[in-house]
């Protein structure tokens, strides 16, 4: 997650979760505190805190998906290089950058002319219901530790859902759940993407509410749709 860096002497956050760093930068021991919900939220605090004062660099990877990213940082220069911003600064204990990255709902086109729906660092997908069943062959001696089968609840079917590349951000929303500091997010996770999808049978076409989750929230789940209406060139621009 984190690297020094040789050329100038400073930090570099390569990848983001809750995580405390402690390092010597120039010959002054440096802590520096990561604070983050990643990849539930689109805010990070840095906060730095050396023995003495100090300055030298400290670089964070922009990441390809993100739309855009903000740095505050009070006192300091900020410089933008390709995926990289570096905030530079004589720290002091208790120094604090926030990064604030936009996230918009995009797509991305899959070799079977349909596409995956991201928001972030995150894959949205529909869940299939399922439930799990012990294998009853596989025991272990720790208590509630079993080996299950994964069992579908529904036939397998997309139910003709197509995702709307017509509508802004293709007719979806970002919902957040308030229960902040669940320790177990992706069995109940924090964020999810609601709103509606094409679907039709011979008689009608009409619109259906669909809730998706991140991947990870979901046993079962179907990762990719087809678009409505299908516009070649927008799934060659989207590959």
């Amino acid at each position: 997650m984190w690297m020094k860096s040789v050329k100038d002497d400073g930090l570099a956050a390569l990848l983001f979760g809750p995580s405390k760093v402690h390092a010597i930068v120039k010959g002054v021991p440096v802590t520096v505190d990561e604070d983050t919900s990643y990849p539930f939220s689109d805010t990070i605090t840095f906060t730095v805190s050396p023995a003495e004062p100090v300055g030298f660099p400290l670089s964070i990877r922009v990441p390809g998906w993100s739309g855009g990213v903000r740095v505050t940082a009070p006192g300091a220069a900020v410089a933008a290089g390709e995926g990289v911003r570096t905030i530079t600064k004589t720290w002091r204990a208790g120094d604090k950058i926030t990064v604030s990255f936009e996230n918009p709902i995009t797509t991305n086109g899959l070799p079977n002319g349909e596409v995956s729906i991201h928001r972030g660092p995150l894959l949205f997908v529909k869940p299939w219901p399922s439930r799990l069943v012990p294998l009853a062959t596989q025991k272990f001696n720790v208590p509630g530790f079993e080996e299950y089968n994964i069992v579908p609840v529904t036939a397998y079917n997309t139910s003709g859902l197509y995702l709307d590349c017509e509508q802004k951000d293709f007719g979806f929303s970002l919902k957040r759940n308030l229960k902040a500091g669940d320790p177990t997010p992706w069995a109940r996770p924090p964020i999810t993407l609601v709103g509606s999808m094409h679907t039709y049978n011979r008689e009608q076409n009409f619109r259906t509410h669909v809730t998706l989750v991140p991947m990870g929230s979901a046993l079962l789940r179907f990762a990719s749709f087809r678009i409505w209406p299908f516009d070649e060139q927008y799934f060659q621009t989207h590959k």
